[in-house]
Parts: C-alpha cells; sequence; structure tokens
C-alpha cells in the first residue's frame, strides 16, 4: 500500500480462466464527500424564507442617468401634447379628461420600457384602439353592473386575438364605461380622435428609443423569440 491508496488483488473467475485486477481505492479525507445526492441536493436549495425575502427586493437593475432622462423628459413631453390635443378636439369637448389617465401608463411602457413586447407600436396604438371601439360596443349591448367587467374582458381577448397587447388598453375599456355617455356620443371618433391620436403622439414621441424585442430592428418571428439575430441591432423606427 503506497501513495495513500490500496492495492488489492482479485481473482475473478471468467471463461477464458482467471483474471487478475488490481483496484485502486482513493482515500476518503471528508465524510461530506459519503453523502448521497439527495443529500447534498437538500443542502444547495435555497431556504424557503430567505427566498421569499429575496422576491422583495428589486427585480430590475439600476438605470443609467441617460435612461432616466429621457425617459421622465420624454413622458413630459409627450403628455403634454396629448393633453393638447385632447382639449383642442371636437369631439373631446364632452368628454372627461380622465380619459387621459391610460396614456400615463402607455408612457410609461414606450419610454421606459421601449424594449418590452408591450410597448411596441402595434401592440400600443392597436391595443387602445381596439379597447376603446370594444368598449363602444359593450356600452351599447351590456346593461350595467356588467358593462365594465365585460367591457375589460373582452378588451384583454380582442389584445390577445390581433396580438396587440398593451395593459393601458384595459384602462381605457374601463374608463370608457364609468361614464358612457360622453363616449356614445362621440361614437367611433372616441377611438380614433382622442384614444388613437393621443397614441400616435406618445408613439412618435418615444420612436427613437423603440427597439424590436429580440434585439434587433426585424419584427419577432411567429414563434416567438427564439430565433437568431439575422443583423446588428438597429432602431425600429429608423
Amino acid at each position: 500500500m503506497t501513495g495513500g491508496a490500496a492495492c488489492s488483488s482479485l481473482r475473478l473467475p471468467s471463461k477464458a480462466g482467471a483474471i487478475n485486477r488490481c483496484i485502486s481505492i482513493l482515500p476518503v479525507n471528508r465524510a461530506k464527500d459519503l453523502q448521497p445526492a439527495s443529500s447534498v441536493r437538500d443542502t444547495l436549495r435555497p431556504d424557503p424564507t430567505m427566498r421569499l425575502i429575496r422576491h422583495l427586493f428589486p427585480a430590475m437593475g439600476p438605470f443609467r442617468r441617460t435612461e432616466q432622462v429621457r425617459a421622465a423628459g420624454g413622458a413630459v413631453l409627450g403628455l403634454a401634447v396629448c393633453g393638447l390635443i385632447t382639449t383642442l378636439t371636437p369631439v373631446a369637448f364632452s368628454l372627461s379628461e380622465a380619459i387621459i389617465a391610460p396614456m400615463g401608463a402607455s408612457a410609461v411602457l414606450l419610454f421606459a420600457a421601449p424594449n418590452s413586447p408591450l410597448a411596441q407600436p402595434w401592440s400600443a396604438m392597436i391595443g387602445n384602439m381596439s379597447s376603446a371601439l370594444t368598449a363602444l360596443l359593450v356600452i351599447a349591448v351590456v346593461p350595467a353592473p356588467w358593462t365594465a367587467a365585460v367591457a375589460l374582458g373582452l378588451a384583454i381577448l380582442v389584445m390577445m386575438l390581433l396580438r396587440a397587447l398593451h395593459p393601458p388598453g384595459g384602462a381605457v375599456a374601463l374608463l370608457s364605461t364609468l361614464d358612457p355617455d360622453p363616449v356614445l356620443n362621440a361614437g367611433i371618433w372616441f377611438a380614433i380622435g382622442p384614444v388613437g391620436v393621443s397614441t400616435m403622439v406618445l408613439v412618435g414621441s418615444g420612436c427613437h428609443g423603440l427597439q424590436s424585442p429580440n434585439g434587433t430592428g426585424l419584427p419577432l418571428p411567429a414563434g416567438g423569440y427564439a430565433s437568431r439575430p439575422r443583423r446588428p441591432a438597429s432602431r425600429a423606427c429608423d
């Protein structure tokens, strides 16, 4: 026995005869090397309490200073123009200014998370306008107190069918049902005027920061995010 290894000669029967084999047995220095795989997994598994506490802290990394200024300044400019358009549009005279509230949520997505699939031009414009049209139809057909719930549910369904999911669209549908008379009086121009034009202004204001979610200037493939980029990243609005 040399070098910390024990060599034993074993005679194993076989059809050809006896075969001599030397088996080296390495020394075991630590008891934990003998632990079964399940015990090792239990040791490496994070504590549930610590996992819960970790979820209470920010999940996003810090933003660069330039991104902070761009997002805040763009939102101020975009919403100021939206408010001006809503005030000057004739169809908006009878509408409550609260209808511009969903544009605030759109501004957060467009300026602070421009690479999100929910913040792309198609999602923002089609999502808000389709939700407004859906709410208009529901207001005319569904009686209270079911109007708000049905309008919101159908707006989500329509946005998903159109592949234009945009969370502020749900707010457009909900706010429309809370004050339905001006919306009915405005008719289809409600979706085209205050909602559609305001969303287009926001998208135009934040267009320089928009980029497709797969990191390129190309639209997403039908299969999702697994495709490999075919050319360097570029701005979606160049």
